[in-house]
């Protein structure tokens, strides 16, 4: 037995110990760290929100125009929580740098649904990343927010050569400040009595940039005391493991970079896409970077993802070599999918399905249930294109799924499944209303669904399966909808790869 702890301790060290400079960063001793309990508060029927003022530390002082990060940290605490339960939720989201002098009148919608429905104290963190920003060796004096920011932090540290301190990439800081919202939000609930039970594990979220950065801290939360510190995460919008394969296929599929990209095209940093460095850079900051996956190995992760995301190609698990995750997966996670058909990056229409089903899995977490992974088969030939599912029954809880249906769209055009095609929304000229549809399936025996579709003689098919889960016991919840990996048909794709002179000139 001995043995076994012994083993087990030196497991998790080699987990924490190895994920580099990041790791090191997020976890340095930081005398800036602070924070502080407003006096406001706002009461629910079923819950208290307190407002936090919070300083997560301080970035590029003798560059950023705010080197000091504060946000606003909204902590909700249900009024009958949930008995053993030591698991939060906390959403980071976007918003300006925070000012003390004017807090939160109102708490954030989906943690309020999530704080009185799942009786589990669930929290927001605001300003991830802090802006706008200005930089001064940015000649052109532009205040920058979201992408514009991560695309001068790239810039800055490519045409160093790699040779510039990495915490300039703007997931640094993003990811810190993440972190300091968990040790704020334990400390808090540890003195907060009233039969609340501390906060010791988590299960975070957050979509886009913040979506990128629920990956990179739940790569990080942990420590060798404390390796379970994160037992789930919902990055929403963010499947960012093999970007330089996606950004390729990209480029075969429209002949050139989405608008989205147009932040990282300014800032020259595609001119790397191709050349060793860029991919340097990214082992820093996502999740298939040397030594993250292993972190991830006592987690449940969720990927919510967009059919018509204008961000990322819409089978967004794709890579060089099969699937991204496979090596997350390997390294004894649990990783799944729900993709919302009809729906571009920012999901507006479907926050409310989103939220339902973040909260299924945030209620399925908590109370010990394992979540059923679908083991996805894809085929394609000159005629049929067909995706087969199986659930195995031992793998999950509640492995039978109430129905599977199957979802498929069609662009009779070309290979673009974006519903935005450029950043002009009000031009009905950018509208590219590429719609799915769906059919039931009927199971094959065996815990199996196949669905199967034409290869279109012209244009291009997607297709992919969709499962609802009820969990014994939470039958109150909605249904928890996963999904397979997205097929398209044809595989050929339309256009020509990315050329050196586009793509790795480096200049």
């Amino acid at each position: 037995m001995r043995c076994v702890a012994f083993a087990l301790a030196l497991a998790a060290l080699a987990m924490c110990a190895s994920a580099g400079p990041l790791y090191d960063y997020v976890h340095a001793p930081d005398d800036d760290y602070t924070y502080e309990v407003m006096n406001q508060t706002i009461k629910g029927v079923d819950f208290t929100v307190y407002n936090v003022f919070l300083t997560s530390g301080e970035w590029m002082p003798q560059y950023s125009n705010k080197p000091m990060w504060t946000h606003w940290l909204q902590v909700c605490v249900p009024h009958k929580p949930r008995k053993d339960n030591d698991i939060a939720l906390l959403y980071i989201d976007g918003g300006h740098t925070a000012n003390k002098a004017s807090p939160p009148s109102k708490g954030d919608a989906l943690v309020e649904i999530l704080c009185g429905t799942t009786g589990a104290v669930s929290a927001h963190l605001s300003a991830v990343p802090s802006e706008p920003l200005v930089f001064s060796n940015d000649p052109s004096g532009k205040s920058r927010t979201e992408d514009a920011i991560i695309a001068w932090t790239w810039k800055v540290w490519l045409e160093s050569g790699g040779k510039a301190d990495p915490t300039w990439l703007l997931r640094f800081p993003m990811v810190r400040s993440v972190l300091r919202a968990m040790d704020t939000i334990e400390t808090f609930t540890a003195s907060y009595g009233k039969d609340l039970v501390p906060v010791r594990r988590w299960l975070l979220a957050g979509a886009s940039k913040r979506g990128w950065t629920t990956w990179m801290a739940a790569a990080t939360a942990a420590t060798a005391e404390r390796p379970d510190r994160v037992v789930a995460a919902v990055p929403i919008v963010a499947p960012v493991g093999d970007l330089v394969f996606m950004i390729g296929d990209m480029y075969k599929a429209y002949n050139g970079f989405s608008f989205a990209l147009d932040d990282y095209l300014d800032a020259g940093v595609i001119d790397y896409l191709n050349l060793p460095l860029f991919q340097s850079l990214l082992d820093l900051v996502t999740p298939t970077g040397p030594g993250f996956a292993a972190n991830y190995s006592r987690q449940t992760i969720l990927s919510i993802d967009a059919t018509g995301d204008e961000f990322f190609m819409p089978e967004p698990w794709r890579a060089k070599t099969g699937s991204w995750v496979k090596p997350i997966e390997d390294a004894g996670a649990t990783v799944i999918q729900r993709m919302v058909p009809n729906a571009e990056h920012s999901l507006t229409g479907h926050q409310i399905d989103v939220a339902l089903t973040v909260q299924s899995f945030a209620v399925a977490i908590m109370e010990g249930k394992t979540i059923p992974v679908m083991s996805t088969s894809i085929s394609v030939s000159d005629k049929l294109a067909t995706i087969d599912v199986h659930i195995d029954p031992a793998s999950s809880t509640n492995s039978q799924p109430k129905k599977c249906i199957g979802w498929h769209g069609y662009n009779k055009h070309t290979r673009d499944f974006r519903l935005i095609t450029c950043a002009d929304f009000k031009n009905p000229a950018c509208l590219n209303p590429i719609l799915w549809f769906d059919e039931p399936l009927v199971p094959m025996g065996n815990n199996s669904w196949t669905f199967s579709r034409a290869v279109p003689e012209a244009g291009y098919e997607g297709l992919f399966i969709e499962c609802e889960f009820d969990f014994a016991g939470l039958s109150w919840l909605d249904p928890l909808k996963l999904t397979s990996f997205v097929s398209v048909a044809p595989t050929a794709f339309p256009f020509k790869p990315c050329p050196p002179t586009v793509c790795a000139s480096g200049k």
